[in-house]
C-alpha cells in the first residue's frame, strides 16, 4: 500500500474542507491512514475474539453463571455486552482521531478505504461459520456416532467465534465509513460545524431511531418464529411419529413460512431506513438530519456492539458447555441430555440469535442513512433550509 500510495498519487494532496483552511498532504501521509485502518481490522478483531472465544475467561466465566440459574446466565451476558463497547469503540474512535489529525476527514476516508481492504476475509469467515454450523447439524440429523459428533461440534464453536469477529469488524469500520460520508454531506449541504437548536434535535432524534429500527427487527423475528413454532406443533400433533422418526415431516411448510416471513416482515424496518432521511431533512432541515446522523452514529455504534457481544458470547457458552467445558460432561451421554447449566445457557443462546444479528444490521442501517441523505443533500440545499415544520413554526 505505501508503494502504491507514493507511486499513485501526486506529490501535494489538497484536502478541501469549507470549515477549515485548505491544507495539503504527502502521500506517505496518506498512506498512514490506510494503515490504521488496517490496524483497526486487526485490534477489533482481537478485542472481539476476548469476550466471545471460549479460551478467553469472559465466556468461561459465564459458562460458571450458568450453573446458578437462567437469571445469573442473562445478566452476565447483558454485562459482558456492556463492558466490550469501551474497548471497540475506544480502537475505532483513536483510528478516527489520528486520520484526521493527519488529513482531517480526507484522512478518515483513506482510513475506511484501508478498513474496507479486508472485506474478503470477512467473507471467508461468514462462510467458514455457515460451513461448521451447517457440518454439525447433518451430524446431529444424520445419527453419526459420538465422535463424529462432538468433532462437528468443535467445528460449529469455532464457526461462530469467528463470524462474531467478522460482524465486530463491520461494526467497527461503520464509524469510519458513516464519518467520511456525513463530511461529504455537510460540505454539500454548505453548513457549518456550530450547534444551534436544530442539530441538538437531530443528536436527540438520531439517537432514538436506532432503538425504533431494533424493536421492528424483534417484532419482525418474533412473528416469523412464532409462526415457524406453530408449524412444528402443528405437525407433531398431526404426525407423532416425527419424534421417533417413523414419520417423514414436512419440510416444504417449514422453508416456506420462513421465506415468506423474512420478505413480509421486513418492509417496514427498510421503509423506515429509506423513509427517515427524506422526512427528517425535508420537514425539520438539513442542520437537523446532520445532527441525526451523527446522533445515530453514536448511540447505534454502541447497541451495535453491545447486542453482538452478548449474543455471540450468549451462543458460544452454550457450545461450550456442550463440550465439556464446565465439567458437566463425563462422557457418558451429551452434555445437553441433563445438565442444569446447558438449560440455563439454552436461554441464552435463543435469546443470542437474534442479538448477534442486531450489529450488522444497524451497520447497515447507518450506511444506508447517511448514504440517502447524501444523495439528497443537493435538494436539501436548494430547497429545504431549516425545514417546513420549523419555517410554518417560525
Amino acid at each position: 500500500s505505501y508503494c502504491f500510495a507514493v507511486g499513485m498519487l501526486p506529490d501535494k494532496v489538497n484536502t478541501t474542507n469549507p470549515n477549515t483552511k485548505d491544507e495539503e498532504v504527502e502521500p506517505h501521509e496518506l498512506w498512514f491512514c490506510v494503515a490504521a485502518g488496517l490496524c483497526l481490522g486487526v485490534l477489533v478483531a482481537r478485542a472481539v475474539e476476548h469476550y466471545v472465544s471460549p479460551v478467553h475467561q469472559p465466556v468461561q466465566h459465564m459458562a460458571e453463571s450458568c450453573k446458578k440459574g437462567e437469571a445469573s446466565t442473562v445478566m452476565f451476558g447483558l454485562a459482558l455486552g456492556y463492558s466490550s463497547t469501551l474497548a471497540i469503540s475506544f480502537c475505532a474512535a483513536t483510528t478516527a482521531y489520528l486520520s484526521y489529525h493527519v488529513a482531517e476527514f480526507y484522512g478518515v476516508g483513506f482510513a475506511a478505504l484501508g478498513a474496507v481492504g479486508t472485506f474478503s476475509l470477512n467473507v471467508s469467515l461468514e462462510a467458514f461459520s455457515a460451513i461448521g454450523d451447517n457440518a454439525f447439524a447433518i451430524a446431529e440429523m444424520s445419527g453419526l456416532h459420538e465422535e463424529a459428533r462432538d468433532r462437528c461440534l468443535l467445528l460449529s464453536l469455532a464457526g461462530k467465534s469467528v463470524a462474531s469477529i467478522s460482524k465486530g469488524f463491520t461494526i467497527g469500520i461503520t464509524l469510519l465509513v458513516v464519518l467520511a460520508n456525513w463530511t461529504a454531506y455537510v460540505m454539500v449541504v454548505e453548513i457549518s460545524n456550530t450547534i444551534d437548536e436544530q442539530m441538538i434535535l437531530g443528536f436527540f432524534i438520531g439517537a432514538a431511531l436506532p432503538y425504533w429500527f431494533c424493536s421492528l427487527l424483534m417484532m419482525a423475528i418474533g412473528k416469523a418464529s412464532s409462526s415457524m413454532a406453530e408449524e412444528v406443533c402443528k405437525q407433531f400433533s398431526t404426525k407423532p411419529g416425527i419424534l421417533d422418526g417413523t414419520a417423514v415431516p414436512e419440510y416444504k411448510s417449514c422453508v416456506q413460512i420462513a421465506t415468506h416471513a423474512s420478505l413480509k416482515e421486513m418492509r417496514y424496518p427498510g421503509l423506515f431506513v429509506m423513509s427517515a432521511p427524506i422526512v427528517i431533512g425535508i420537514f425539520l432541515g438539513n442542520r437537523c438530519l446532520s445532527g441525526t446522523i451523527f446522533g445515530g452514529l453514536l448511540c447505534g455504534l454502541m447497541l451495535a456492539i453491545s447486542s453482538t457481544t452478548s449474543g455471540a458470547a450468549w451462543i458460544n457458552t452454550t457450545k461450550y458447555i456442550a463440550t465439556g467445558g464446565t465439567g458437566t460432561n463425563d462422557g457418558s451421554k451429551p452434555a445437553w441430555a441433563g445438565s442444569a447449566a446447558y438449560k440455563a445457557s439454552l436461554l441464552g443462546a435463543t435469546m443470542g440469535m437474534p442479538l448477534q444479528d442486531i450489529g450488522p444490521f444497524l451497520s447497515s442501517y447507518l450506511k444506508l442513512m447517511v448514504l440517502e441523505s447524501l444523495i439528497i443533500a443537493p435538494f436539501l440545499r436548494d430547497y429545504s433550509g431549516r425545514g417546513l415544520i420549523l419555517d410554518i413554526w417560525s
